[in-house]
């Protein structure tokens, strides 16, 4: 189960387009807990030519400087957090783009055990343990 969880563990990514922020600018919000890894973001550039998409970016409602590009990491690894401690990240945004959370080689990695069979009549099943 070491691995069960990917990048941040995020099997519940929550992707909020939060309506009435201070700004009034989307914002998608993601939630985990740390695995090592840090989290990459690719940044589109804003339909209305403002620039690129992502206005501003917190770890756990801590303002987090990144360069504004078209792609930029989110570097965890250097924030001291635990194996395991919870994080969420919030990147807010303009209305007319929506930045793209990266997941290069951390997918969930899960050790199980999964019992095959093929019963007379050819037909595969399987249960995972």
């Amino acid at each position: 189960m070491k691995h069960f969880f990917l990048l941040l563990s995020f099997i519940s990514v929550h992707l909020l387009h939060a309506q009435g922020n201070k700004q009034d600018h989307p914002l998608m919000i993601l939630e985990g807990s740390y695995q090592g890894k840090n989290v990459y973001i690719q940044n589109p550039f804003s339909d209305g030519n403002k620039g690129f998409c992502t206005r501003s970016v917190k770890v756990n409602d801590k303002a987090y400087a990144f360069k504004n590009e078209s792609a930029f990491s989110i570097q965890l690894d250097n924030m001291n957090f635990k194996m395991g401690e919870k994080i969420k990240i919030e990147i807010e945004h303009s209305n007319d783009c929506k930045p793209k959370v990266i997941y290069d080689n951390s997918h969930p990695k899960r050790n199980a055990d999964i019992d095959l069979q093929i019963d007379s009549a050819g037909v595969l099943k399987w249960e995972v343990k």
